[in-house]
């Protein structure tokens, strides 16, 4: 065995311990010294697994933004907390940034630029991002991937792979960890590509460019992309999640700036709302990660969205599906509902169909008579929920969830939370109504 070998084996152990060692911690604090499954006390959970997520560093803390997007996994106001995920690293140097620069583009950052500021606007777990002006004038924000933060990835992954495999041995419930952990290191792969995401970006950008809506992404400058960095549009703004945030802690000098703005959460939650609708079931591409920190409220009022690490594209066909699927839910038609599952899914390793077709009814009917009774209220979710809970069916008998059904899933639910979070006391009749309006007609489009 080679002396890097050896070497490599050891921080693996030594970092396995301290994973180990911190969950003990968390279990102890959350499970031992909290008793009882009220509320308030289950929110303190929340709060702690937020926390040790946060100290356990980078890859744990994009795992936990996985999780928040998981309200079948986790209940939502575990998936709400940790929207609140913060990412308190240390920016890496300067001089890692010229090597990053000369390494991808054979030239130092400044001789590409104009100007490019030293300093970091932002440092994240994967990367850090700088203020520049192109020669030609325009202000850009320069995204660089944080140095070996592929073999940071790869190891932690490894050893999630390795705690999954032992905690699904135990009835834990019908989820498992392990196609988690897989789908996590499928995520980090398309994130950890700089060029894969500038492509994203730029096609949600093309077709969002004229919209009347205000919502976009920014622009992107190819010339200065590569796998490892990414130069788009600066964006002047501040963050749904920061806005999340402020409101949460009644934060006055935000919350004044926000006003000063123009800013209305009511209006932004229904902004959001018919956004997502559009570019998911008209154009049949949507951003596919929509935590709050990805998108930015701008002076004009406008919504701008980043990180197109992960996208969702559906077909025409799989569009209707989708659509059909929402609506025949709301109007609680069981029968067309699961029919427009089926065509989303393979059902061919589903043993027990019959089963399989009377939970999904049973869960469609439980949702809209609470629905209907007017149980479901603030920050309830409706469609979300629901599709959750039928992503949890189908994973129970074994269908097969495409990806981009899955992120589609996920997106809705996502979204929803968002909105709800913005305005609780937005009119769930009225949110349904947006689902319940969309003409199919409009799904012509490819």
């Amino acid at each position: 065995m080679t002396v890097e070998k050896m070497t490599e084996i050891k921080k693996r152990l030594k970092r396995l311990t301290e994973i180990i060692f911190v969950f003990i911690i968390f279990f102890w604090r959350a499970f031992i010294r909290l008793k009882g499954n009220e509320k308030a006390t289950e929110e303190k959970r929340a709060i702690l697994l937020r926390k040790t997520l946060e100290k356990l560093g980078s890859v744990f803390i994009k795992f936990g933004q996985l999780l928040s997007l998981r309200p079948d996994f986790l209940p939502i106001f575990y998936c709400q907390e940790l929207f609140f995920l913060l990412e308190n690293v240390p920016p890496f140097s300067y001089d890692e940034v010229v090597k990053t620069f000369q390494k991808e583009f054979s030239s130092r950052p400044d001789s590409l630029f104009k100007t490019f500021i030293k300093k970091p606007v932002a440092a994240a777990s994967f990367g850090q991002v700088h203020e520049a002006y192109l020669k030609t004038g325009e202000k850009v924000a320069i995204k660089i991937q944080r140095p070996q933060i592929k073999e940071i990835v790869e190891r932690d992954i490894g050893l999630m792979k390795l705690i999954a495999k032992i905690v699904d041995l135990f009835p834990f419930g019908p989820n498992k960890l392990s196609p988690l952990i897989k789908e996590f290191e499928n995520w980090t792969k398309e994130e950890l590509d700089y060029l894969v995401e500038a492509n994203y970006t730029d096609e949600f950008y093309q077709k969002t460019k004229n919209s009347i809506d205000s919502i976009t992404a920014p622009s992107v400058y190819k010339n200065f992309c590569s796998q490892k960095i990414l130069t788009a549009q600066y964006i002047e703004g501040i963050t749904i999640s920061s806005i999340l945030l402020a409101l949460k802690n009644n934060d006055h000098i935000i919350l004044k700036n926000l006003k000063q703005m123009g800013f209305s959460k009511e209006k932004i939650a229904i902004k959001i709302l018919k956004g997502s609708i559009k570019q998911i079931y008209i154009d049949g591409f949507f951003h596919a990660d929509p935590h709050p920190a990805n998108i930015i409220f701008t002076k004009n009022k406008g919504l701008v969205y980043i990180d197109f690490g992960i996208v969702g594209k559906l077909t025409r066909k799989e569009r209707i599906a989708c659509l059909r699927y929402v609506r025949s839910v709301l109007y609680e038609d069981t029968e067309n509902s699961f029919d427009a599952l089926i065509h989303l899914c393979d059902i061919s390793k589903v043993t027990d169909l019959n089963s399989f077709k009377k939970e999904h009814d049973k869960i469609v009917k439980k949702t809209l008579k609470l629905f209907n009774e007017g149980k479901i209220k603030g920050t309830s979710q409706i469609i979300g929920k629901k599709l959750m809970e039928t992503l949890k069916i189908l994973q129970k008998y074994q269908a097969v969830v495409p990806p981009n059904t899955l992120r589609y899933f996920r997106t809705v639910a996502t979204i929803e939370s968002i909105v709800l979070s913005l305005n609780p006391n937005l009119e769930l009749n009225s949110m349904a109504d947006k689902f319940r309006n969309i003409s199919i007609v409009n799904l012509i489009k490819e």
